[in-house]
């Protein structure tokens, strides 16, 4: 995973995030909301996982006042398993330390296992569930982690780089 770049979205990675977001989601956003998000929305916080130029993941998080509420993360189907989404969460989490939050919370379906356990990994706790939360039929799932200035956390994220440094496969 070396290779793996994280930045900033920018305009010209949006074609891909949306075919991506096609590929990962039953529900999509309008075309111009990643625009939006990262042209107009100073609150939003939305990075891109690159490996030679291409979108293999996304993430985005709306930072206000003490508070980061994350919005989004994709990783390619192709790409799963690769340590990717918990890269951009990583940065994410860094992203909000830097801006002094102390909370962060989500919303996730109780059927995805694999992004509940990763964000247990960053100490996400479950506090209740919002009812037919995704297109008026689906139950979302809504957790949060607090004390992210706290020396604790600090060690919790320190864990967590040393394990984005190991040596993954390459696809």
């Amino acid at each position: 995973m070396n290779d793996l770049a994280i930045e900033r979205m920018t305009r010209r990675h949006i074609p891909e995030v949306q075919a991506l977001e096609q590929d990962c989601f039953q529900s999509t956003w309008p075309e111009d909301a990643f625009l939006n998000e990262i042209e107009k929305n100073g609150a939003a916080c939305y990075l891109v996982a690159l490996r030679a130029g291409r979108v293999l993941g996304y993430a985005g998080a709306w930072l206000i006042l003490d508070e980061m509420h994350i919005t989004s993360v994709a990783v390619h189907p192709g790409s799963r398993g690769l340590g990717i989404g918990k890269r951009l969460l990583w940065h994410l989490m860094q992203a909000a330390l830097e801006r002094g939050c102390e909370w962060s919370g989500l919303e996730v379906r109780p059927t995805n296992q694999v992004a509940l356990g990763l964000y247990e990994d960053f100490g996400f706790t479950r506090v209740g569930v919002r009812k037919r939360y995704y297109d008026g039929k689906d139950d979302a799932l809504v957790m949060w982690v607090g004390d992210l200035q706290s020396a604790e956390y600090a060690r919790r994220m320190e864990a967590l780089r040393a394990t984005l440094e190991r040596p993954e496969a390459n696809p």
